[in-house]
């Protein structure tokens, strides 16, 4: 296969990653963010392959592992309303994961940019704040940015900046609507109180 077929497969790929990043800020059950989340690893995990860029490949596998996981405690354990100790050790689980494919994926301090990202992306999915979840999704949209520019992933580039604002868009909406409920929550306690 000749190097610009290669790297038109991999952009394809990258884009249904985002397709599916960009729907996930804008769902509101844990299970669905997480599934699109599998979905979106699996492409880019295949799009990073064809680029050559090896920390992001790992960094790719170690999210499918990790939202294993996830689907796996919710099923068994339910889903919490807030971070207990064993989401805790899952993150650190996953984030010593990372630390350890950095070790065999480094390039240069830019190949590290995947894991940083990684490692904050797996906090933001590990705690149970849909509001932290979007928050914690812009410096990580930031990282991923970077580490695109740095494997030449054009549409990769593009589509993070792209969901970037995405992003942004949801935390004001998610904010909205919080206020809209408070403020409905106080007026019905006015009524009957």
């Amino acid at each position: 296969m000749s190097d610009i077929v290669r790297y038109i497969i991999s952009q394809l790929f990258v884009l249904n990653n985002y397709v599916f990043a960009m729907l996930t800020y804008n769902v509101r059950k844990r299970k669905t963010i997480l599934l699109f989340n599998m979905i979106a690893a699996t492409s880019v995990l295949v799009g990073f392959a064809l680029l050559g860029a090896y920390s992001g490949m790992a960094m790719s596998i170690i999210t499918i592992i990790r939202t294993i996981i996830f689907l796996i405690d919710d099923k068994i354990n339910g889903q919490s309303k807030e971070m207990q100790l064993k989401d805790w050790i899952i993150f650190f689980v996953v984030s010593s994961m990372c630390l350890v494919c950095a070790v065999f994926t480094y390039e240069n301090w830019w190949s590290m940019i995947s894991i940083f990202a990684t490692i904050l992306y797996s906090f933001s999915v590990c705690q149970k704040n849909m509001f932290v979840y979007r928050i914690v999704g812009i410096p990580t949209s930031i990282a991923w940015i970077i580490y695109n520019a740095y494997v030449k992933s054009i549409v990769g580039v593009a589509l993070e900046t792209a969901l970037l604002i995405v992003e942004i868009i949801g935390v004001v909406r998610f904010r909205k609507e919080t206020q809209r409920k408070r403020q409905v929550a106080r007026l019905v306690s006015r009524l009957l109180g």
